[in-house]
């Protein structure tokens, strides 16, 4: 497994891998607005600040992919959110 340890990581085609924050809510809530899932601004909001999101965007543009990990105990995680936008 690769970790990316810096906050921001270019890929070779200019797309920036970076650290989803709680108040990137609102501009990831498109994501899931996109796919027709239910979540709301407020789950975005709990999910990246209870877990580890990293998101794939163009430099400065919106949201493009989204992944996150959410605790569910001492040793179990919940991967989610893991969204392409078409």
């Amino acid at each position: 497994m690769v970790a990316i340890e810096a906050a921001a990581a270019r890929d070779p085609g200019g797309l920036v891998f970076q650290d989803m924050r709680p108040e990137d809510a609102e501009a990831a809530l498109a994501l899931s607005d996109e796919a027709g899932w239910n979540q709301t601004m407020e789950d975005w909001r709990f999910m990246l600040g209870h877990g580890r999101g990293l998101g794939l965007r163009q430099p400065g543009g919106p949201w493009i992919g989204s992944s996150l990990v959410l605790p569910r105990g001492p040793a179990v995680s919940w991967i989610s959110m893991v969204l392409i936008a078409s």
